[in-house]
């Protein structure tokens, strides 16, 4: 019995691997680009894009600066807010000259705005009625309450909610004091609210794949933070209105903006309701996407089950067969930039 365990896996991760390279050889390729850290995201997508006869890569971003040659293929390229500027601008630079290629590229880091900037375009826009400071530039909070986070990456609230200058001060030195550098902090202005007689939070989602944007599953939570959500916060009956609301999504137009705004074809914006209107929290292009299909509510599930078939059947749609001549990428980006550098003998 234990040998016919072991057997098993094995066998599974062959038949894989096999049909992966039949794939490949029939040309329908897709790599999706991210930081080694944060590779685990669209793992859930893979088997689902294979069987679209997609063969889905992901790749670090390392692994793509130090080819000489890219194969044709339809490439995702995320995590803008982990990259150091150096990286970015590679990145920029390669997507500029695999689209010149011909290929389908999702996301633009040229045009990508990191948190503080996405923030202050959306309040000028009009979109947002809440702001955010940036201290390194010495500016301070006039308008309470907030919370302190950072720039770059999804580590969340570094700070409970600040009801006051004072506090805020104090939370700023206490960070900076353990050595959280400033250029990567921001007080941002907190915008938010429970469900009307509810203790709960709703956090909204939608979801993006090129011209394709959708509603995404929201999460409840009695935190205020609402990150992931606790699993069942609401009756069978809100996810059975969950699920009807998806064919007459009223935030579209409002979330295409969104993405327009932040250069972003693939991945997914936060956002809440808070006093009737929506308020956009973040953009993440490297969303994780694992639904929970252990939930109670089969609306829930058949909801989840809907919107994973739409990002797969829609990254297999800009997935086309592309001849097997891989693109040069000499001279394409300054590799010394973004390459660990070989020790001098």
């Amino acid at each position: 019995m234990l040998r016919k365990l072991k057997i098993a896996p094995l066998r599974q991760w062959l038949a894989t691997r096999l049909l992966h390279r039949r794939l490949v050889r029939q040309g329908r390729r897709l790599i999706y680009v991210t930081t080694a850290d944060h590779a685990y995201t669209i793992l859930s997508l893979l088997p689902d894009l294979r069987g679209h006869g997609v063969a889905a890569e992901i790749w670090s971003y390392e692994r793509v600066f130090a080819r000489r040659k890219l194969p044709r293929a339809t490439y995702v390229l995320t995590d803008f807010d982990r990259l150091s500027v150096a990286e970015l601008k590679a990145a920029g630079a390669i997507a500029a000259h695999l689209r010149a290629a011909g290929l389908t590229v999702l996301n633009d880091p040229a045009t990508f705005l990191h948190r503080d900037r996405f923030l202050r375009r959306l309040k000028q826009e009009g979109i947002n009625t809440f702001t955010c400071w940036r201290p390194s530039e010495g500016e301070e909070p006039d308008r309470f309450p907030v919370f302190l986070r950072g720039i770059y990456g999804h580590s969340g609230p570094l700070t409970d909610l600040l009801p006051d200058l004072a506090t805020a001060r104090a939370e700023l030195a206490r960070l900076v004091g353990k050595g959280h550098p400033v250029s990567d902090l921001l007080f941002i202005e907190f915008a938010a609210e429970t469900l009307p007689g509810s203790d709960l939070y709703l956090k909204l989602a939608s979801f993006r794949v090129g011209d394709m944007v959708i509603m995404g599953n929201a999460v409840g939570d009695r935190d205020w933070n609402n990150k992931y959500g606790i699993l069942t916060p609401f009756d069978d009956e809100h996810y059975r209105q969950e699920r009807e609301e998806f064919d007459r999504w009223q935030h579209e137009a409002l979330a295409r903006r969104v993405f327009d705004l932040s250069g972003i074809t693939f991945g997914r914006i936060d956002f809440g309701m808070y006093r009737g209107r929506p308020e956009i929290f973040e953009v993440n292009s490297n969303p994780s996407i694992k639904f929970k299909y252990h939930h109670p509510s089969a609306h829930r599930i058949a909801l989840m089950r809907r919107i994973q078939d739409c990002i797969t059947a829609k990254l297999a749609e800009l997935t086309p067969v592309q001849p097997d001549r891989p693109i040069v990428m000499k001279d394409v980006f300054r590799a010394s930039e973004v390459l660990p550098k070989r020790p001098r003998r």
